[in-house]
């Protein structure tokens, strides 16, 4: 008999061990399940299983030779356990493996070698552990990995390097870390990146050429982080990109170019910053004109701000700008105090000429 699916929980299990049940998706195929309380990984599993799953348990490492005969295992998960140190060579005898996930663990040490020659991984799933490093090749054999989670960890380094060979990772998630700068060759080689995630960390700022590699990039989060300002450039190379956030920041100005080179934006998202004024400038590029990557795609969010009506921001009720309200004159208005019309943008208050 081929073993499908092999479960081993732990003490959430309610009972000792039910017999094998027929998956009713897949014909001949059987699930395992043994209601146990494992320390180390069990030897007596059969070699045929392509999903094994051994969860709820108290295990705390993962040896080198935990899994000496699993050939054709497909899926793996050792989620929820106690496991704090994956050793080198942990799951190197994986020749078909596409799905690794070791979430809700205590882990603080990746071992470099820990993930030898798993060119056939798609996923792997490191969230909610202690990570506060990575080190440089720690991933650098998973060349074909499409999604790599390391959300809810602690970390506060990237080396350099770390995710060199990484040329077809397509998803990053890495918000709710400690992260305070993006180096700027920390993503070089991720040429199919298509969404990062960096939100809910402590960014301050982001160096020059973080992102110039990212040409996929369509999605970018980098919300509840401690930016200040956004610099000349500071996205250069995101020429796919079609979302931006930068919510719950502290910025309080964006330079002339900071938004250059967004030739295919569709969405900003800057609420509940502390911007007071707007340069039209910010769009200013050799590529295209003024506002030109926005006024027919999409939006600028602005809500939550510090917003200062005068005469250098009246183009800020062009429709591609979304914002609840701004100050002007010392009092607090919506856009229907302001009106656009062939004379331009005309104010209330009249010590501010039309807007052309």
């Amino acid at each position: 008999m081929s073993f499908y699916f092999i479960e081993i929980s732990g003490s959430e299990c309610c009972c000792e061990f039910t017999k094998p049940m027929v998956l009713p998706s897949i014909s001949n195929k059987h699930v395992y399940r043994f209601c146990k309380s494992y320390i180390t990984i069990p030897t007596d599993i059969s070699s045929e299983t392509t999903v094994l799953h051994i969860n709820g348990n108290p295990i705390t490492t993962i040896g080198s030779n935990s899994f000496p005969n699993f050939h054709g295992l497909q899926n793996i998960s050792l989620d929820h356990n106690e496991i704090e140190t994956l050793l080198a060579g942990a799951f190197g005898n994986f020749s078909s493996i596409q799905a690794i996930s070791i979430t809700h663990n205590k882990v603080t040490v990746i071992e470099a070698g820990t993930f030898p020659n798993l060119d056939t991984l798609l996923d792997l799933h490191l969230e909610h552990n202690n990570l506060q490093e990575l080190g440089s090749g720690i991933f650098d054999t998973m060349t074909g990995l499409r999604t790599l989670h390391l959300e809810h960890n602690s970390l506060r380094t990237l080396m350099i390097g770390v995710f060199t060979g990484m040329s077809s990772l397509e998803e990053l998630f890495l918000q709710n870390n400690h992260l305070d700068e993006i180096p700027t060759h920390l993503l070089m080689g991720m040429t199919n990146l298509l969404s990062l995630h960096l939100n809910d960390n402590v960014i301050g700022s982001i160096s020059q050429g973080a992102f110039s590699e990212l040409g996929r990039t369509e999605y970018l989060n980098l919300d509840s982080n401690f930016l200040r300002v956004i610099n000349a450039d500071d996205f250069f190379g995101l020429s796919s990109l079609k979302v931006l956030r930068i919510n719950d920041n502290l910025i309080t100005i964006i330079m002339p170019f900071g938004f250059s080179g967004l030739s295919n934006i569709g969405e900003i998202w800057l609420l509940g910053n502390k911007l007071k004024t707007f340069a039209h400038a910010v769009f200013n590029s050799q590529d295209y004109p003024l506002g030109h990557a926005f006024s027919d795609r999409g939006k600028i969010y602005l809500a939550g701000n510090n917003m200062i009506c005068n005469y250098s921001i009246c183009w800020i009720a062009e429709d591609w700008v979304d914002v609840d309200d701004f100050i002007c004159a010392g009092s607090s208005l919506s856009f229907a105090d302001y009106r656009l019309n062939s004379n331009g943008f005309q104010c209330n208050d009249s010590k501010y000429p039309p807007f052309r």
